[in-house]
């Protein structure tokens, strides 16, 4: 098989019985086995496919992220200006990202700064 860009694709050979074996067990399709084994998942990793996984709030007891909530939720109360202090790295920029996207949806104002990676804070 070619892709788009002209390289040459050629399927993983996988042993047949081991994704017989899973799609049974587990109740998978074949191209979902066939995935699951080239990838080598865990038992962890095949559970979660089909199960619940439990999150469980580690910040839930720390009292600095429950001030924060709070200072988040008054501010959104008394419809004050926010400003979300974003980092460069990819956490950041995600997280700085959605919080625009959920500020934007509720229509609340706000600003959001992201320090230059050389420069740090102005």
């Amino acid at each position: 098989m070619i892709s788009i860009s002209g390289k040459h694709w050629s399927e993983k050979k996988i042993d047949k019985n081991l994704v017989e074996k899973l799609a049974q067990k587990e109740n998978f399709s074949q191209i979902l086995s066939k995935l699951i084994i080239s990838r080598k998942f865990d038992e962890e990793e095949i559970y979660s496919i089909n199960n619940e996984i439990e999150i469980i709030n580690v910040f839930k007891l720390n009292n600095d992220f429950q001030r924060s909530l709070d200072l988040v939720f008054n501010s959104i109360k008394e419809k004050k200006m926010v400003c979300i202090l974003g980092d460069y790295d990819v956490d950041g920029s995600c997280s700085t990202a959605l919080l625009i996207k959920f500020f934007k949806s509720i229509n609340h104002p706000f600003f959001f700064y992201i320090p230059d990676r050389e420069k740090g804070i102005d």
